[in-house]
């Protein structure tokens, strides 16, 4: 009886000494999205705006990036910020 007892509070402390908050600490990832998934840039100035899956709690980068097809930047398009 006296085994049972111990071997039963041994294992009783060890599953609440396991559970643990450590992913708590981790930062979680947050999904990016364009508004619309094509848009038609015709006029002199197109915002394209970024949705985000969740609120940001803190200052974060989002980086894009891009291939032209049939047109050229800084002739036919500009970014704000450049692109690089």
């Amino acid at each position: 009886m006296h085994k049972n007892l111990i071997l039963f509070l041994s294992a009783l402390i060890l599953a609440f000494s396991s559970c643990s908050d450590d992913d708590a600490s981790k930062p979680l990832a947050n999904s990016v999205a364009f508004s619309v998934a094509s848009a038609n840039l015709s006029e002199t100035n197109t915002t394209v705006q970024i949705l985000f899956s969740d609120p940001t709690t803190t200052a974060g980068t989002v980086t894009l990036s891009f291939t032209t097809t049939g047109v050229a930047y800084g002739s036919d398009f500009t970014t704000d910020p450049a692109a690089n």
